[in-house]
């Protein structure tokens, strides 16, 4: 049996039918050793009427795909299904800007096609580019399974409504993608607030930059939203926690001069967590040339810890994601869970570099 078939000859919705089926099979929504769902509710699921998911059906089971049941139903066998597994389709499709610019985005990539390969599935890579738009969105909506990973919500606005399975490996998707490896933002803002708790902090502020585009941005949100609960169920005051936002530019001296200015205004603050590295650096160098010492008189938690280092050797905590884990947990749930809509979250650490608390 092959995993190809040659079906050019059929009418077009006929083709696009068999397509979406034959995508079922490979991203694991249909299992080895069970019934296929009706004609009447599989043409509900796909949105084809229901001749032509059972012509979809009868072409499947000339091609031996499936065995028709005496029932009128089809079943998918379990060599079939490691045939067809095999066989899929994977695209990483990342932000150019950033995987260049993070080393930990190409880390995941080579992680992830170096355990895709390991069990037979070859990992294509699309960088995109916002300025000038270089995906092949036909190509890129005939895989079976998409990977997203950075800022690429124009992409994802492209193909969300595709046949394919699309897996957010960040939170950027964690409010808009069914599949979620990453969503640990809001967590991490939590474990911030409860470590200004074991601190006896009273005061502190939550500082980071805003975009002049309007889009929200979701990792920003959670990690203000996660600090902000666990602040409040401790007993402390709203007007207590400062909140902080500069608008980005692209003039690195400007930001970090509005951004200086507005940490004179708060410096009483015992705590700032700064929702992303860039911030968390600027901020540093303002307390110390405001005379406060990181980490004796205030403390900064910046995100992450790993984009911190390479900036500074200041004494900046910061939260460590664990994208072997993600790999390790992408990899799973392709061969598990794919028709899975929630999973596990990532577990994040809080790393304190070169301070007197918890030294790693």
């Amino acid at each position: 049996m092959s995993v190809d078939f040659e079906i050019s000859h059929l009418p077009k919705n006929l083709q696009k039918a068999i397509h979406a089926i034959a995508k079922q099979i490979k991203t694991g929504a249909v299992k080895a050793e069970t019934n296929l769902p009706s004609v009447r509710v599989f043409s509900e699921i796909l949105q084809f009427n229901r001749q032509t998911t059972w012509l979809a059906l009868k072409e499947l089971e000339n091609q031996k795909w499936l065995t028709a049941q005496k029932n009128g139903r089809y079943r998918l066998s379990d060599s079939v299904q490691q045939l067809v597994f095999k066989s899929m389709s994977v695209t990483m499709v990342t932000n150019g800007s950033a995987y260049i610019r993070f080393p930990r985005h190409q880390e995941l990539f080579f992680r992830l096609q170096q355990q895709l390969k390991a069990i037979d599935i070859e990992l294509q890579l699309e960088v995109y580019n916002s300025l000038n738009d270089n995906i092949d969105y036909q190509k890129l909506e005939e895989k079976d399974l998409i990977l997203l990973t950075g800022d690429v919500s124009e992409v994802f606005e492209r193909i969300k409504n595709s046949p394919c399975k699309i897996m957010g490996l960040n939170v950027d998707y964690a409010m808009k993608c069914s599949h979620i490896i990453n969503p640990d933002s809001f967590k991490s803002g939590q474990e911030a607030a409860r470590h200004a708790n074991k601190s006896t902090v009273k005061k502190a502020a939550i500082v980071s930059f805003s975009r002049d585009n309007n889009k929200p941005w979701i990792h920003k949100e959670l990690r203000y939203e996660g600090f902000k609960h666990i602040w409040m169920e401790s007993g402390n005051l709203l007007q207590d926690l400062t909140r902080i936002e500069v608008l980005e530019s692209k003039n690195y001296l400007n930001d970090a001069n509005h951004l200086h200015k507005e940490i004179s205004k708060h410096s009483d603050a015992e705590l700032f967590f700064c929702l992303d590295e860039r911030s968390s650096i600027i901020v540093t160098n303002s307390l110390d040339n405001l005379g406060k010492k990181v980490p004796h008189d205030t403390q900064v938690i910046g995100y992450d810890v790993t984009e911190i280092s390479r900036f500074s050797n200041l004494s900046i905590s910061g939260f460590e994601q664990n994208f072997v884990e993600m790999a390790n947990q992408t990899i799973h749930v392709i061969q598990n869970d794919l028709e899975k809509e929630v999973f596990d979250k990532i577990h994040v650490d809080l790393v304190h570099r070169e301070t007197t608390q918890n030294k790693r």
